[in-house]
């Protein structure tokens, strides 16, 4: 489930479903939810990051507990279901910001796995390509293409802001433009992305403003690493008392 394609009103009743007569418009029999669904099963639960902090605390409760309550529902219902979820957030930095709540982080960060983004994998794009390229045809109804070396070499060449979206996107446009069964350079707009990608004197930012930001980050990640505590952070930082003090009050830390 995609947590972030569902508005929150809605997103709660899909995850623990409703009793009946719980709100207007709900069935009169209930509904199950996802995690009633996945009795004994797997939930995969992407975009986490993006669900509101009132409904963390209900997830909480489902990971600690193992239970939960239905909308409208006075039933503890218990569950035994695997939860796996994915972000494209840092959510240590949501943490921070207070937008993610630090017990649920250490909840579900049992097992971490980080995918790099595909501009640090580019002998990825190869392989994507070609696994990506049928699906794309057979979606547009058309015969499967195949990629030219030189479009290769374009697609290797390039950063990828967008990430797996953004390949997927150059070459869905790429095969409605091609007119034969192979995509060539001049297929892909990628040159004019990269254009608009390519730094400008109007992109670079003041020194001090740079600095300042990554001085910030830098006490944030040590008090986190530290547990909260701050003696330890000023400590690992090697700054004095007072300027240490100092920075937290003027970044609001």
């Amino acid at each position: 489930m995609n947590c972030g394609s569902i508005p929150e009103a809605l997103l709660e009743s899909e995850l623990f479903g409703y009793e009946g007569g719980a709100f207007t418009g709900a069935r009169a029999a209930g509904k199950a939810g996802m995690f009633e669904l996945a009795q004994g099963g797997t939930i995969f639960l992407d975009e986490i990051g993006e669900i509101s902090l009132s409904l963390q605390v209900k997830l909480l409760q489902v990971l600690q507990d193992k239970t939960f309550f239905k909308i409208g529902g006075n039933r503890n219902i218990e569950v035994n279901v695997r939860i796996i979820v994915a972000t494209n957030k840092n959510l240590e930095e949501e943490m921070l910001k207070g937008r993610f709540r630090e017990d649920l982080y250490y909840r579900i960060n049992v097992f971490p796995i980080w995918i790099p983004p595909l501009r640090e994998r580019k002998g990825d794009i190869y392989p994507l390509v070609q696994n990506m390229l049928p699906f794309i045809c057979s979606r547009l109804g058309c015969e499967i293409k195949r990629i030219s070396g030189e479009a290769l070499s374009v697609l290797t060449g390039y950063e990828w802001p967008g990430n797996i979206r953004e390949l997927e996107n150059i070459l869905e446009r790429a095969v409605n433009l091609a007119e034969g069964n192979t995509i060539l350079s001049t297929h892909l707009t990628i040159d004019r992305i990269m254009d608009y990608a390519r730094p400008k004197m109007a992109d670079i930012r003041p020194l001090k403003e740079v600095m300042d930001e990554a001085e910030k980050r830098a006490i944030a990640e040590a008090i986190l690493i530290s547990g909260g505590d701050k003696k330890a952070a000023m400590n690992a930082l090697k700054i004095g008392k007072t300027s240490f003090y100092e920075k937290i009050n003027k970044y609001g830390i």
